[in-house]
């Protein structure tokens, strides 16, 4: 497949002083930092059960560019005080919020360490994930930045384990942390995305870190050439292969001594797993699980049947790769 060079030019320094109009919220009551306390209401995706999941989490807010933004943060009981732990950043899908992702990380809220829970945009109720509002495809990035910068100061978040991760819009914009804010994350996870040109086009990241791509063959909306899907925002965007080459080639691996193996096929799906692990780079490794008939969906064993994978975890897949690659611990 041809692959052409696209290059452009980032737009952070190395850390966040330098960014303007963002304004965390420190003069929040205390009680809303409290679980149960001012909390959004699994709103658009949330979906039933929404309320209970926000009922279990934090919600902290912070004004970025005008806008008052939010996630939701889930501390467990093992975390002590004055112990730095591990942070993970999990973002939605298109028509979610943060209740919405957090569905996909129930089965962690136990373990020792933070989940984080980005809200998408919510100045425009008809949209509420990451797709760039008048061009500025560094938005949702500013937001992240201040967000980051709260929770280190709030919370006992150890800032070299800080993880980003996300499903389908979300993932594009874990796309955009990898491309402009790089150097505060230890390592990557896209699930259900090929990258949009937009994404490319403001590519300029300053590291190389571990990287875990996931998406299947036959996800109608992200077409394995790179075709806009039907009801896309009519921005265009690369393919499977085109996104998997570009941090390839930017994590400078040796694309011709991949590894690649069948994972068991557990037949209750349409489905089948193929890892390609590329590990002989100069920069950071990359593993790509192609879920072959797979569709647009986060792989878990919560659901059988048809183009949705059941036989692995995203989840697990995510936290085993950063354990093995990217110093999570535990």
């Amino acid at each position: 497949m041809l692959w052409l060079g696209l290059v452009g030019c980032g737009w952070l320094g190395s850390g966040s002083g330098d960014l303007d109009e963002v304004t965390p919220d420190r003069e929040r009551p205390e009680q809303e930092r409290e679980r149960g306390g001012k909390r959004g209401k699994g709103r658009r995706g949330g979906g039933p059960g929404g309320d209970r999941f926000a009922d279990e989490m934090e919600r902290v807010s912070l004004q970025v560019g005008g806008h008052e933004r939010s996630a939701f943060v889930h501390v467990p009981d093992a975390v002590r005080g004055g112990q730095k732990v591990p942070m993970v950043v999990m973002f939605h899908g298109g028509h979610g919020d943060g209740t919405s992702a957090a569905r996909l990380w129930l089965d962690q809220f136990d373990e020792p360490y933070i989940l984080v829970f980005p809200n998408g945009q919510d100045w425009k109720p008809e949209w509420s994930g990451w797709a760039p509002t008048d061009g500025d495809v560094a938005q949702h990035v500013k937001f992240v930045d201040a967000l980051l910068d709260q929770l280190v100061r709030d919370y006992p978040v150890d800032p070299k384990r800080i993880y980003a991760a996300g499903f389908s819009d979300g993932a594009q914009m874990t796309f955009r942390l990898a491309c402009m804010l790089d150097q505060r994350f230890a390592g990557f996870a896209m699930v259900a995305q090929t990258m949009k040109d937009d994404t490319v086009a403001a590519c300029a990241p300053k590291t190389e870190k571990p990287i875990l791509y996931i998406t299947g063959t036959a996800d109608p909306k992200n077409p394995a050439d790179g075709r806009a899907a039907p009801e896309d925002d009519k921005v265009g965007r690369i393919g499977i292969e085109d996104t998997l080459r570009y941090w390839l080639d930017h994590n400078r691996c040796d694309a011709k001594k991949e590894r690649d193996k069948d994972l068991p096929d557990l037949r209750g799906d349409a489905t089948r797993v193929r890892e390609r692990l590329f590990d002989s780079c100069k920069g950071a490794p990359l593993k790509f699980l192609v879920v072959e008939g797979g569709g647009h969906s986060w792989p878990s064993d919560q659901q059988k049947g048809g183009d949705h994978c059941s036989d692995i975890s995203a989840t697990d897949e995510v936290l085993g790769w950063w354990r093995e690659q990217a110093g999570f611990g535990g």
